[in-house]
């Protein structure tokens, strides 16, 4: 069992931006048993795994469900257009085929890409905020591009979570 007033002074000294590895050696060059600062990490580490698990799931879902989607719209629009507006109800606001010309689907492939990717920031001890606030902002350009509100709902669960360190 790790000592929790050690685990309480490396969360706060995390949080004030400091690294894992230089607490575990300062502590230890400052007369702490190894044991005893590799127990207080462990169970910090394993904390931290824990919280950012669900939202990278969660985003990496979204992400891979918008890509898919984009190519199954490519390669099958025309089977898909008469379920979409059932299926998936979606809130375009921006008709990106008017911007973008027929390559419109680069631009939402690229957007379910960057979810994924800010899925892995989530996942990232430390950079939960920041993949969190990404993956929403995304989330709302892929609202208003036209993607099926399905997947930007999952997407907007998974910031949450990001967010919510969960």
């Amino acid at each position: 069992m790790a000592d929790q007033d050690l685990v309480s002074w490396l969360k706060q000294q995390m949080k004030a931006g400091y690294k894992i590895d230089y607490l575990r050696d300062y502590l230890i060059k400052n007369g702490y048993d190894p044991k005893a600062v590799e127990e207080a990490v462990a169970s910090i580490g394993q904390e931290a795994e824990k919280k950012s698990k669900i939202g990278f799931i969660v985003t990496l879902i979204a992400g891979f469900c918008i890509i898919i989607f984009q190519i199954l719209n490519i390669f099958m629009g025309s089977l898909i257009k008469p379920f979409q507006a059932f299926l998936f109800f979606n809130l375009s606001f921006i008709d990106t085929a008017e911007i973008f010309g027929s390559f419109s689907w680069i631009f939402n492939l690229i957007i379910g890409v960057i979810i994924i990717l800010a899925g892995f920031v989530i996942h990232k001890q430390g950079k939960e905020i920041i993949g969190g606030t990404s993956v929403l902002a995304l989330c709302v350009i892929a609202l208003i591009t036209g993607n099926p509100l399905i997947f930007i709902v999952i997407g907007i669960l998974g910031g949450a979570l990001g967010l919510f360190k969960k």
